[in-house]
């Protein structure tokens, strides 16, 4: 726990509202599946594991400050993942994470607190944060101003759009109305049927958009009916799928071992095991040609054969 002694945090803390008209069940799925992809203990293989490289005066270091991020699980490798999946977390929901670098008094890394990105920007060696009006009642004050090296800032990677593309994903996909339209949903609300609407047809442009929406990232939307798509496609996207959890993996353990170098900490974290984002493309890349059968493509992506 840290006294107002050791730190006094600057970044202010509240609740981002989330606009009324927004659809969450797809946004949870989405959001909800990226983040149970990415864990590593669940992915069955005992040859996956996480490292840290260094002596072992930084490798504790590198241990400390994975366990301000995320959490101390006492076992290293487990503290490495839970600052993975904290980033991740954020990342997920927000396309961004920002967490503020927390000093003490000798200027000491004491926390390293998330704090929301609505309202947030950067400008030269600052980062400014204005409170949204809808959050007001819960802070004391309307603005705050950090200095850019008490901020830790990690986006979306390119590969998936960035943070402004995954913005945009965000949107489209809390637009998508799996319940009908509007003016379907109220009708049923007042015990009507409205006329000249065929549900079926609706439902096939529905399921059609959201595999476009989500295209990029293979997102198989949790559908395995063939009703609106085939066997092999299903299976393309799930490779994608692979592909951008493990780009999406690789980008927070580069964000990491970033920060620890910016800390002056001569560590390095590196998953063994899983399939690099590479080794996933040349194996759809083949399966597309037909060169590997569906099981073949699934045997060379699975956990335990990457390097």
């Amino acid at each position: 726990m840290i006294s107002e002694e050791q730190a006094h945090p600057k970044a202010l803390r509240f609740v981002t509202q989330e606009p009324p008209d927004r659809q969450a069940l797809d946004l949870h799925m989405f959001t909800q599946d990226i983040q149970s992809a990415v864990l590593i203990r669940s992915r069955g293989s005992e040859n996956v594991s996480i490292k840290i490289a260094g002596d072992e005066e930084h490798c504790a270091r590198a241990n400390h400050i994975c366990a301000l991020v995320g959490e101390d699980r006492h076992r290293p490798e487990d503290t490495v993942e839970a600052a993975i999946e904290k980033v991740i977390l954020y990342l997920a929901f927000d396309g961004q994470a920002l967490f503020e670098l927390v000093r003490d008094s000798k200027g000491e890394i004491a926390d390293i607190s998330p704090f929301p990105s609505d309202g947030a920007s950067f400008l030269l060696n600052f980062c400014v944060q204005i409170v949204p009006r809808g959050s007001w009642r819960e802070v004391e004050s309307k603005y705050a101003v950090l200095a850019g090296s008490n901020v830790w800032r990690v986006r979306m990677p390119p590969q998936l759009g960035g943070y402004r593309g995954y913005r945009r994903l965000l949107d489209r996909i809390s637009k998508l109305a799996s319940l009908g339209p509007k003016f379907q949903q109220e009708d049923i609300r007042e015990g009507k049927w409205p006329k000249d609407f065929i549900v079926g047809d609706y439902r096939r442009a529905y399921e059609v958009e959201r595999y476009q929406v989500t295209r990029r990232w293979g997102w198989n939307c949790r559908d395995w009916n063939s009703q609106y798509t085939t066997e092999y496609y299903q299976f393309y996207r799930m490779l994608t799928f692979r592909w951008s959890i493990e780009v999406l993996r690789l980008h927070v353990v580069k964000e990491l071992n970033a920060l620890l170098q910016r800390l002056g900490i001569a560590a390095s974290i590196t998953i063994v095991g899983l399939p690099s984002p590479e080794e996933i493309l040349v194996a759809r890349n083949r399966m597309e040609k037909g060169e590997i059968d569906f099981a073949e493509a699934s045997k060379m992506t699975a956990p335990g054969v990457g390097n």
